[in-house]
């Protein structure tokens, strides 16, 4: 009794359905592993803000490592630092009152008035600014006309958080 190594046609089905299943999992793997959130946008992910709505958030990685900013919109509080929780999270106040608004020679339409009321360090290296939004004109996020209404009103805050990671 002979055996024939020659591949019937179902053999040949078999092994292109296998192959091609094989290269839709390299594929999605692939997609998955370029998707992922970077290590900034985890830590942002685990942050908590009980009573806040977060409206806007993007992430990114620059030469001095990852990052990711989120906006908050919710019910005016005293202290964010107080209800913020996140995995081995350490708010403090920053070391001095720094705010991001431009110059006064320059019109309030180039950069959001910010005032800088939180910082402090997360887990996996991660560092976290937390920033009250005064004005948000000129920011690259928008708040509907009712958000916008509230904040200048003062029935709503809006919170932007920075996360950076790594020493840089």
């Amino acid at each position: 009794m002979q055996i024939s190594w020659t591949r019937t046609p179902s053999k040949r089905v078999t092994i292109l359905v296998v192959g091609l299943v094989l290269l839709g999992a390299v594929i999605w793997g692939i997609a998955t592993w370029l998707t992922r959130p970077n290590d900034a946008e985890r830590c942002l992910n685990q942050l908590r803000v009980p009573g806040f709505t977060k409206v806007t958030q993007k992430a990114d990685t620059a030469d001095s490592g990852p990052w990711a900013e989120a906006v908050f919109v919710g019910s005016p509080v005293q202290d964010i630092k107080a209800i913020v929780t996140g995995s081995e999270l350490q708010l403090r106040l920053p070391r001095s009152a720094k705010q991001t608004s431009p110059p006064p020679s320059q019109p309030t339409a180039i950069l959001p008035v910010e005032e800088w009321v939180a910082y402090g360090d997360a887990a996996n290296n991660c560092h976290v600014s937390i920033y009250k939004v005064l004005d948000n004109r000129g920011a690259t996020w928008t708040l509907t006309e009712a958000q916008t209404a509230g904040m200048k009103d003062g029935t709503i805050n809006v919170f932007r958080f920075q996360v950076t990671c790594g020493d840089g």
